[in-house]
């Protein structure tokens, strides 16, 4: 349906981030259903295949919002990371000041995450990010590869409330650098 971005390999081969879009319902053509995609063509543009990107159920939605948005080719040279945001619905129980007592409440959130797909066209890791209280939204604008190392995120967190409980903006850009296998902390990937 959708390409987001477009990455190479050494041998020219291209990589697309992509989405696959499927109609949900023949009835309601907008409640159209998909997931992110890996498409990857040769050096003269022949199609070779894909890699599914649809690895968690709980992301859900049109094909548009459960797509990554950003390509590049892994600093080893043995793959491909791919980011975006994708929708989460959450269920967490809360106390409401009005009711004076706890209710359950379904929180859509927007999760940033990123995923390496290996040469051998394999999810080899997923790493999800949260920036403050864990109800925030996570939108990537942008994934580069870090000249000393690992990689570089471009995002913003936003959060409804955040003026009014915290004092802070609703929208916080922030950058995050991460290592070769997607983690703050190193060795994670261990």
């Amino acid at each position: 349906c959708n390409t987001y971005d477009i990455a190479q390999d050494e041998k020219g081969w291209f990589y697309l981030s992509s989405d696959y879009n499927f109609n949900y319902s023949p009835r309601f053509p907008s409640t159209n259903r998909g997931y992110g995609v890996v498409q990857i063509f040769d050096t003269s543009l022949h199609y070779k295949g894909f890699v599914n990107l649809n690895f968690d159920t709980s992301y859900k939605g049109q094909a548009f919002y459960v797509s990554f948005k950003k390509i590049i080719r892994s600093n080893k040279k043995d793959g491909f990371v791919v980011g975006g945001s994708l929708p989460l619905i959450d269920t967490s129980l809360i106390f409401v000041d009005s009711l004076q007592g706890y209710d359950t409440i379904v929180w859509h959130h927007e999760l940033l995450n990123i995923v390496k797909v290996n040469d051998s066209q394999q999810i080899e890791w997923r790493r999800t990010y949260r920036i403050r209280n864990g109800k925030d939204d996570g939108y990537l604008y942008d994934l580069k590869s870090c000249p000393t190392g690992g990689y570089i995120i471009a995002a913003a967190s936003y959060l409804d409330d955040a003026r009014e409980k915290y004092g802070d903006p609703y929208y916080m850009p922030w950058l995050l650098r991460v290592d070769d296998d997607g983690c703050l902390i190193p060795g994670c990937g261990t």
